[in-house]
């Protein structure tokens, strides 16, 4: 992941590494790397937050009797600044890959609201 954000000129100044993702962070660039491992590929992203309004989590189930549902998948969606412009998704539990969730949770709230924070920060410079 470190020489994908080197391709990016990006720098990674703060990450995480779990067994299906890694992400990283360059807060000097505000860009986003990402790597995702399924069972047949490797998935890299590159995300500039200058581009981006907002992250929530989605928190997606599925049903699996008549009054029960289970963890499907957990994303964490960053909504693009421009109208008619698709979210990206960057996906931290699947449950095809995964049997069950770990610390996923933790680290999707720790990230929702790393970005958030470097994104209010970077309007709030805008506005001065």
């Amino acid at each position: 992941m470190i020489e994908f954000a080197k391709q990016h000129n990006s720098e990674i100044t703060e990450h995480e590494i779990s067994e299906c993702y890694a992400i990283g962070l360059d807060e000097n660039k505000h860009a986003i790397s990402f790597l995702q491992k399924t069972k047949e590929q490797v998935n890299l992203q590159f995300i500039d937050l200058n581009t981006i309004k907002n992250s929530e989590i989605n928190n997606i189930s599925k049903s699996i009797g008549k009054n029960e549902t289970t963890l499907d998948k957990l994303n964490l969606k960053l909504n693009v600044i421009g109208k008619n412009k698709p979210s990206i998704v960057l996906e931290f539990y699947n449950s095809d890959i995964n049997f069950q969730p770990g610390n996923e949770f933790d680290s999707i709230e720790k990230w929702n609201k790393v970005i958030n924070s470097l994104l209010q920060n970077q309007q709030q410079n805008k506005a001065a």
